[in-house]
């Protein structure tokens, strides 16, 4: 199977360079400071080389979009896009001009995010790939994953250093973890390769700092453990997580004895609701929800503008030395409802949220079609339920579908293909098939949307 891939790859150039492209976005880019001057974001390099594949495919075969049921995130994308820039361009006009430094700022990093998981959603839509080919591509940028935290899991232990805080270490074992698990458990005997990708993202699962991010990867790998409905494939998969740890643990005791580094998960996940242990708990964020509410309420139908929390927020930073920033940056503003129902709530308004909503619930309801009709892809539907449900949790606490900094778009890149292959036929291996097996789910979408064609 996966030689036959691999063939399927190498005649398909735009399918390798897609491939490669993802894989070099997630694995390398690191958030490094080159000489303490710029910061390097390697995903926006990528992206651009994939809005090019996606270009030249697109004029190939005369279609404005590739696999049509993909359309249902590339709207959700384009609305997010078309808010930030029309509502941002009216609040623009009527912003005090301490503000204007931190609006371009915002809206810069905005409509780069929107606009780079466009441009990869599409391009996907655009190689029409199988629902195999689908899945080696995921399994690309998951051995992506795996080369990210990898390296910063050496550089912690080389330092002897805890991980104090979210960074894009938390979102690579968040999408990597419950996808290894996957790939670990989908056949038997287990391929040594996928155990040893399992085996690295669990011992950068020692270093977790979000507490949310917890959570949300023990839903989706309880979940697929348990629709693996083997015990020994399980085990298997648990042995691997337990070997990461004791990797991690282990090495740090042996390098510094008493001295060495400990797991901060269990500490983390003791300070939820301890102010004194860590910011932004639940006490702290109810403060964050109400003021988020407030902002709501001043334009309740379309929102104040994707990115325009700020200049009404009024809840400051809780984290330390935030406050001593630029006065011209106003840094120390909460920039968002660390929810994003209420995020999506107070910058679109209802009709955000309804979209939100319904991407959700569409989503899951094609997992569940999935579930109950393809009884071979129950292992696949599972993931899907379990990483929906996640997603919906861990939403509580923070932005997730669409990131608030670039740190996190490459990260991202990889649920959003995840959830395009449901919405299109790389989901149920042939491009017509979903049709049959989901009519009442797929057939409006698809009848109203139509063609697309240039």
């Amino acid at each position: 199977m996966i030689q036959a891939q691999l063939e399927s790859v190498r005649s398909r150039p735009a399918l390798w360079l897609f491939g490669a492209t993802w894989f070099v976005s997630v694995a390398f880019d690191l958030n490094v400071y080159v000489a303490g001057l710029a910061h390097v974001y390697v995903h926006d390099a990528c992206a651009l080389v994939v809005g090019v594949v996606g270009v030249v495919l697109a004029v190939r075969n005369h279609t404005l979009v590739g696999n049509r049921r993909t359309v249902v995130p590339l709207v959700v994308l384009t609305f997010v896009l078309v808010n930030t820039i029309v509502l941002g361009a009216f609040h623009y006009v009527s912003m005090p001009g301490d503000l204007h430094k931190l609006f371009w700022l915002e809206h810069g990093d905005a409509i780069r995010i929107v606009g780079e998981l466009f441009l990869v959603v599409w391009t996907f839509a655009q190689l029409r790939v199988d629902r195999d080919m689908a899945w080696f591509l995921l399994s690309v940028a998951v051995w992506g994953v795996t080369v990210s935290v990898a390296w910063m899991v050496a550089f912690l232990i080389a330092r002897n250093t805890p991980h104090t805080t979210t960074t894009t270490l938390d979102l690579d074992v968040l999408v990597g973890l419950p996808l290894a698990v996957l790939f670990a458990v989908r056949t038997w005997p287990p391929r040594g390769a996928d155990l040893i990708r399992l085996v690295l993202l669990a011992a950068g699962s020692t270093f977790l700092y979000s507490r949310a991010t917890m959570v949300a990867i023990g839903i989706t790998v309880v979940g697929v453990l348990i629709v693996t409905r083997s015990v020994r494939k399980a085990g298997v998969a648990l042995a691997s997580i337990a070997a990461g740890w004791v990797i991690v643990l282990g090495s740090s005791l042996i390098l510094y004895g008493s001295t060495s580094l400990v797991a901060t998960t269990f500490l983390r996940l003791q300070s939820i609701g301890n102010t004194q242990l860590a910011p932004y708990t639940i006490p702290n964020r109810e403060a964050i929800w109400r003021d988020a509410l407030r902002i709501w309420k001043r334009s309740p139908v379309v929102g104040v503008g994707y990115h325009d929390y700020f200049i009404y927020s009024t809840v400051t930073e809780i984290k330390a030395a935030s406050a001593p920033e630029p006065n011209d940056l106003f840094s120390s503003r909460i920039k968002s409802a660390h929810n994003d129902y209420l995020s999506w709530l107070s910058e679109m308004g209802i009709v955000g949220l309804g979209i939100l909503i319904a991407f959700y619930g569409t989503a899951l309801g094609l997992a569940i079609a999935h579930w109950r009709r393809e009884s071979d892809q129950r292992l696949r539907a599972g993931y899907a339920m379990g990483l929906i449900l996640a997603f919906l949790t861990i939403s509580i606490f923070g932005e997730v579908l669409i990131p608030r900094t670039p740190d996190s778009t490459a990260l991202a890149m990889i649920w959003w293909i995840f959830f395009a292959t449901l919405f299109s036929g790389a989901a149920a291996n042939q491009p017509g098939s979903l049709r049959e097996r989901a009519p009442g789910i797929v057939e409006p979408t698809a009848h109203a949307l139509g063609r697309f064609r240039i």
